[in-house]
């Protein structure tokens, strides 16, 4: 597909970028609530720093049948 334009996606790269680019805006998230949170005396819950999973994901039958329509496209290609 890319034959002949002299250069190849690196998906490990965009991968890469992308983690780098989620793990900072958490970090940012982090470092603002530290502040808020010395600055106030009441606790919030650390458990949603990364932010809330898909509703989609939370149901394990769907997620059973994703894996299965994968496995199934994965022996496919």
């Amino acid at each position: 597909m890319l034959a002949g334009m002299g250069a190849s996606v690196d998906v490990f790269q965009m991968a890469r970028a992308r983690w780098e680019k989620r793990q900072a805006k958490v970090l940012k998230k982090v470092r603002t609530r530290m502040v808020n949170q010395e600055n106030s005396d009441t606790g919030r819950s650390w458990s949603d720093v990364w932010g809330s999973p898909p509703r989609d994901q939370n149901n394990e039958e769907e997620a059973s049948e994703r894996a299965k329509r994968a496995a199934a496209a994965a022996r496919r290609w």
